[in-house]
């Protein structure tokens, strides 16, 4: 059975990013390149299409004015899932590719469209995924008792904020456990200071835990803002690509810890929009 951000990944592809195709500024080689190549610049595109005979025959990368040849290598399918296509920005060095739908070039996607909503909801799903599943492997560990969740976490804004709601939440028929309030580097930090736990997950140690895991809250709380880009530069995509494997990997191993349980992501955390998890978790 497909988790859920394997499914998401046939829904979330190169053609929800891209730019179409009768909105990609091209320069044929019949006309003059310059205008073309200021208007290109102006624009801050990063690819220019060169047009020859009809069709395409080469890419100017307009920063660098630096023309290619159009190879295989340059063409990616409509159908690559955001995940597959952010592997191949991570391993590659062009900064744009052209998107085919069987032979015809159908639009141009960047590295910059990684920043776009499609992406950033596959990726919240992905990470709401993980955070679902996790709380809900650390509900069985304690028997439910959030009570020793939250002793070992010791005495946090979020503990006592939590234990200080509790009571009246209790009071007016609106308490949904403790669990379901912490954030996902809470829950990584549990996670990371149950031992018997981890180890049933086939994590190593407290560390391989931490390093699994370590960081993808920041980029959870990216997904949910828009005003903070997943990616400010190029450079920062092969980091990226390195989160989102992580992620992938761990949900794969939660699942697997859930599945000989006969398990669902019964209490789920469901990452409420105005709660955020900048912190990483505690070493």
């Amino acid at each position: 059975m497909l988790s859920d951000w394997q499914l998401l990944s046939q829904v979330f592809t190169a053609e929800t990013i891209m730019t179409p195709w009768e909105e990609v500024l091209c320069w044929d080689q019949d006309t003059a390149k310059e205008p073309v190549l200021e208007k290109a610049r102006h624009q801050f595109f990063d690819l220019l299409p060169v047009i020859s005979a009809g069709r395409v025959s080469g890419i100017i990368e307009v920063r660098e004015e630096r023309y290619s040849e159009l190879t295989l290598d340059w063409l990616v399918s409509r159908d690559t899932p955001i995940p597959d296509l952010i592997d191949l920005f991570a391993e590659s060095s062009h900064k744009g590719l052209l998107v085919l739908s069987r032979q015809e070039v159908v639009g141009v996607v960047t590295i910059a469209d990684i920043n776009k909503m499609p992406a950033r909801t596959y990726l919240y799903n992905l990470i709401a995924e993980l955070e679902v599943k996790l709380a809900a492997a650390i509900h069985h560990h304690y028997d439910g008792d959030d009570v020793a969740v939250l002793d070992l976490l010791g005495k946090t804004e979020t503990t006592q904020t939590i234990r200080a709601m509790s009571p009246s939440m209790r009071t007016t028929g609106v308490d949904i456990g403790a669990l379901q309030l912490l954030t996902l580097s809470d829950l990584v930090n549990v996670l990371a200071k149950t031992r018997a736990l981890f180890e049933e997950m086939d994590f190593r140690s407290r560390s391989h835990v931490e390093d699994q895991l370590n960081g993808i809250a920041s980029y959870r709380n990216n997904v949910m803002h828009s005003v903070r880009p997943l990616l400010t530069t190029s450079h920062e995509v092969k980091k990226l690509r390195d989160r989102i494997r992580r992620a992938q990997e761990a949900v794969s191993t939660i699942d697997k810890y859930l599945n000989k349980r006969k398990l669902g992501s019964v209490p789920a955390a469901v990452l409420p929009p105005d709660k955020d998890d900048s912190h990483e978790p505690a070493g």
